[in-house]
């Protein structure tokens, strides 16, 4: 009895291999493009946030010392008129 053995890589295997690696590796390649292209969607979206957030902020703080001065307008005119009316009671 003779045993012969066969070669595991035949170079008709090579060539199947060779070409599974180029398939796998030009799909690993259009992935990670995308995933990169993806990337630099959510930096431009995160950087366009941030511009916002400032702004909104901002915003906030102008709205704030505005009602800070019509507090300031209102409390000038109602001290008069609470002294008008404590002279009046007596």
């Amino acid at each position: 009895m003779t045993i012969t053995i066969q070669p595991l890589f035949t170079s008709m295997n090579i060539d199947k291999l060779k070409q599974l690696c180029a398939n796998h590796l030009t799909s690993l390649e259009t992935r990670l493009a995308a995933l990169l292209a993806y990337c630099e969607q959510l930096r431009l979206e995160n950087q366009s946030l941030r511009a916002r957030e400032i702004e909104l902020l901002a915003e906030r703080d102008g709205s704030i010392q505005q009602n800070e001065q019509a507090r300031t307008r209102i409390d000038a005119m109602v001290m008069p008129l609470q002294g008008l009316e404590d002279t009046h009671e007596q």
